[in-house]
């Protein structure tokens, strides 16, 4: 089974009144060894500067866009201790289940989209 991310923007931010504060995470599945019924994901932070990580948080359940394709728009609050870091790669996983709801397959650990705090340097629309 392969798994190809999409992730659209590259960077999201926290904090009052900045934006973009939501990503858009899809995923492309090939060569399932049978029927997808679902796929959830899981999201955690990872410091920028230490590497210390925060814990996953459940599992979020993705919207099929038919062909074996799944996205999720996910807000940067609803992420996990989303403040735990001034500066972040947002870390992501993808399960996917089969329809007797067995887990038949997972994605290696993503971590390509930067989770940055706004402050006083960043000013409301900042990118």
């Amino acid at each position: 089974m392969t798994f190809k991310p999409f992730f659209d923007p590259a960077e999201i931010f926290y904090g009052p009144r900045c934006t973009p504060d939501k990503v858009r995470l899809s995923v492309e599945i090939g060569n399932p060894p049978e029927p997808i019924s679902y796929v959830l994901l899981f999201v955690r932070l990872m410091d920028r500067k230490t590497g210390e990580k925060t814990a996953w948080g459940g599992g979020l359940s993705m919207i099929a866009a038919g062909k074996n394709v799944f996205y999720y728009d996910l807000m940067a609050y609803d992420v996990p201790d989303y403040a735990a870091f001034e500066s972040a790669w947002l870390q992501y996983q993808f399960v996917v289940y089969n329809k007797a709801e067995e887990k038949i397959g997972y994605s290696e650990v993503f971590g390509d989209v930067a989770f940055t705090r706004c402050g006083p340097n960043k000013p409301a629309g900042a990118n």
